[in-house]
């Protein structure tokens, strides 16, 4: 992967990297390190000169307001002259259901920041390419389906 897939002509280069990387249990901490590599070198690859902003967190899909999107939403809210661009390993890194992740999304298309899930390979903004916005939706489904607890397959007289 050495190019985006852009549907707008912005430079994004131009802009300073938000990584976030996230790991759901304190079992996974240990695989932060590599998720970090991985990430900052998917952005140097990708043509960012600016050092990036790394969000690390280690913090269930699960709970309401994922400790990443917080941290984010403040970096960009005590930098508004600043021009940024959000990266994350995949969608459910981003946002573990769809509300979470429609609303993280506005967020970030409100003030012009492209969010480019690694997964995904293109620029996601609330706005613009529906097909984009309809694969991010899906994606986050499958996220928040995942997180779902397993009902029981267990017959009634084996309860």
């Amino acid at each position: 992967m050495t190019s985006l897939d852009v549907s707008q002509p912005q430079d994004y280069n131009s802009r300073t990297p938000i990584i976030l990387n996230r790991v759901s249990t304190s079992k996974q901490r240990e695989g932060l390190p590599t998720q970090q590599r991985f990430m900052k070198a998917q952005v140097k690859m990708l043509g960012f000169k600016k050092t990036p902003i790394e969000i690390v967190v280690q913090q269930t899909g699960a709970a309401g307001d994922l400790k990443t999107l917080s941290e984010m939403r403040k970096i960009i809210e005590d930098n508004p002259k600043k021009k940024f661009v959000v990266f994350v390993r995949d969608v459910p890194r981003f946002a573990r259901n769809i509300n979470q992740a429609v609303a993280a999304l506005a967020f970030l298309t409100e003030r012009d920041i492209p969010l480019i899930p690694l997964d995904m390979r293109v620029p996601v903004f609330n706005e613009g390419s529906p097909l984009r916005k309809m694969t991010f939706g899906i994606l986050s489904n499958v996220a928040e389906g995942a997180k779902a607890p397993e009902p029981d397959a267990r017959s009634p007289a084996e309860k």
